[in-house]
C-alpha cells in the first residue's frame, strides 16, 4: 500500500453502516482488525460539521488554547509539537460537539461489541496548528503497559473546509514500515489503536483544525 496510492483516493467505507445494528461497516470492522485504522468521511454530515466548525473556530478565537508541550514534564518544543490545545469538555460544549460525542459514544459501544476492548471513556482535545507549524513528528498516543488507564483508541475528526493539495497538514501512520498519508478534510474521522500505530502530523500552509478523542479501558 504506497503513500501515493493513498493520498486523495482513500474511501474506506463507502456505504453508511446500520447504526441500529452495529456503528461500523463491515469493511471499517476488517480494516481496524488488519491495519489497526479505519477511515470514513462524511461522519457527521456537513450541515452538524459546520456546526461543529463554528463552536471551534469560536472557542480558537477565544484565545483560551494554549502551546502544546512533550513528555511528562510537558516541555514546549514547537520543533517537535507545533500545536495549540484545550480539553472539550461536553458540560461546556455547543449542540455540534456534543453531536459529535454522541456519535463516538456509539462508537466506543460498536467496538467494545467487536473487539472485546472494555473502553469506558473518552476524552477529547481541541488542537490547532497555525499556518506555517512545524506539525508534529511521530509518536504514539499510548505505551502499552505503562499505566494502568491507558489510552486504547484515538480518534480523530476533522474540520478544515477547502483543503487542497499543498496545504499540508496530511495524517501520517507508520503502517507495516510504509507511510501512508491522510488528508485533514473536513467531516473526516480517522480511527486506530493508540498503542499500536505511529503516526506524525506534516507541516501545514493553512490552518488546521482537529478534535481528537482517546477512548480508555483498564
Amino acid at each position: 500500500m504506497s503513500a501515493a496510492g493513498i493520498r486523495g483516493k482513500v474511501r474506506l467505507s463507502k456505504a453508511k453502516p446500520d447504526h441500529d445494528r452495529c456503528f461500523l461497516s463491515p469493511f471499517e470492522s476488517l480494516s481496524l482488525s488488519l491495519n489497526g485504522f479505519f477511515l470514513r468521511d462524511d461522519f457527521l454530515g456537513q450541515a452538524v460539521c459546520s456546526r461543529v466548525r463554528s463552536e471551534v473556530v469560536r472557542k480558537v478565537n477565544s484565545q483560551s488554547l494554549r502551546q502544546a508541550g512533550i513528555g511528562r514534564e510537558q516541555k514546549v518544543d514547537t520543533s517537535i509539537r507545533g500545536d495549540q490545545f484545550c480539553w472539550m469538555e461536553k458540560s461546556e460544549a455547543g449542540p455540534g460537539i456534543r453531536e459529535l460525542m454522541s456519535h463516538l459514544e456509539l462508537l466506543r459501544k460498536s467496538i467494545n461489541r467487536e473487539f472485546y476492548l472494555g473502553l469506558d471513556r473518552f476524552e477529547m482535545q481541541l488542537a490547532h496548528f497555525a499556518p506555517g507549524s512545524g506539525g508534529y513528528k511521530k509518536h504514539l498516543d499510548a505505551f502499552k503497559g505503562r499505566n494502568p488507564r491507558n489510552r486504547r483508541l484515538t480518534t480523530i475528526y476533522y474540520l478544515n473546509r477547502g483543503w487542497q493539495h499543498g496545504d499540508g497538514g496530511e495524517l501520517s501512520i507508520d503502517l507495516k514500515g510504509q507511510d501512508v498519508f491522510i488528508e485533514p478534510v473536513a467531516d473526516r474521522l480517522v480511527v486506530f489503536f493508540a498503542e499500536q500505530l505511529e503516526h506524525a502530523v506534516l507541516p501545514n500552509q493553512k490552518s488546521r483544525l482537529a478534535l481528537t478523542s482517546w477512548f480508555h479501558s483498564p
